[in-house]
Formats: structure tokens, sequence, C-alpha cells
């Protein structure tokens, strides 16, 4: 996928230079930054385009992405539509746009839908390592010096949220004890004796005397 999207910004690069040749050259390649650099590329260029429509933007791509995310740093994280839904509606429509460009640019990507519940993700992890811009994001909000603005979720939306959270609790538990009881009864299978035809043959019955 990674070598796709580069090679996707080599065509688009191409058609920006009005080239007659028909040929994706090693030139092409350098000028987009190569495999990862051709991603972070992409990524920047959209962070700034937002960015000159409104500084706000600024800090609603940094809150969108850093919550997509690991524990670890370097992993990306799931992150629910509901997640991102803001009480503030101009915060709101930024979030929204931010996510609309991203994944214009193939940058996110979504899953879920149709009925269930959506989840949306950076494309590829080396967004996550490579992009100095978002290392920098990190960095700073490991000092302290920014913080991930606190999401202020709408109570049904927060509701919604919990009542998903205990349902997919309560499938993982089933789950398990449904796996746990087919191993016991394959177990217990297992280890029943099985009674041979000479054993289970009737003794005949000798009278007394």
């Amino acid at each position: 996928p990674l070598l796709s999207f580069a090679l996707s910004e080599m065509y688009l690069l191409y058609l920006k230079l009005d080239a007659q040749d028909r040929e994706l050259t090693l030139e092409h390649y350098e000028r987009v930054g190569g495999v990862s650099g051709a991603l972070t590329r992409r990524a920047t260029e959209e962070y700034e385009a937002l960015c000159r429509r409104d500084v706000r933007y600024e800090s609603a791509v940094r809150n969108v992405i850093l919550r997509m995310i690991g524990d670890e740093g370097t992993t990306r994280r799931r992150v629910s539509r509901a997640e991102l839904h803001y009480s503030d509606p101009a915060e709101n429509r930024r979030v929204n746009e931010v996510l609309r460009a991203f994944e214009a640019a193939r940058l996110v990507v979504w899953q879920g839908g149709n009925g269930e519940e959506s989840f949306v993700e950076p494309a590829h992890d080396a967004l996550l390592s490579d992009w100095d811009l978002l290392k920098d994001w990190r960095k700073q909000a490991r000092e302290g010096r920014i913080m991930v603005k606190a999401l202020q979720v709408d109570k049904d939306v927060a509701e919604e949220l919990k009542e998903l959270r205990r349902t997919k609790r309560d499938y993982e538990r089933l789950k398990l004890e449904h796996d746990l009881l087919k191993k016991a009864i394959a177990f217990t299978s297992a280890r029943r004796p099985t009674s041979s035809p000479s054993s289970s043959r009737k003794r005949p019955i000798t009278p007394c005397g």
C-alpha cells in the first residue's frame, strides 16, 4: 500500500509537470521524497493547506492525529467516529474537515459503517514514524508543552459509547465461556473409556449347586 501511494504521488507530479514522454522516472521518485517521503510530504501539504484557511486547524489536525496513536507512540489506534464528535459546533466542523481532507489524500482510512460503528485510523504506520511534524507534537505532548484537547462529548453520545463498551465486554465474556465449554467437552470426550466388544458381551449365568 505504501509503494502504491508513492507511485500515485509520482503520477500526480507527472501530471503537474505536463510531461509528454509518458514515463515515471527516478527524478519523479526523488522529487516526491521516495516511498515514506511521499506520504509525509502529502501530510504536510494537507496540514498547511488547512492552516492557510484558518489557523485553528493547526490544533484541530494535531488533536485528531494524536488521538490515532497507540500508547507505544508508533502504532496506529482506531478511533470511533463518536469519539471525534465535539459539542462545540465550530470545532466539530473543523474536525470533520480534517477527516475529509486526510481521507481524500489517503492518509487515513475508515472501517465499519452500514449499521456498524465507524472507526478511523492512519492508513500507514510510516505516517507515525516518519512525519517530523507529528514527532514534534508527540515530543511536546510528552513534555507537557501541549495538551490534546479533551473532547466534550454529548450526553447521548457518551451513553451510546458506554453501551457499546458494555456490549463488547458481554460478547467477549460469552465468547470466552463458549470456547472454554467446547474445550471441556472435547477433553471429557477424549478421556471417556471405550468398551470393547468382548467386555460388553453378557456372561452366561451358571446355576447354583
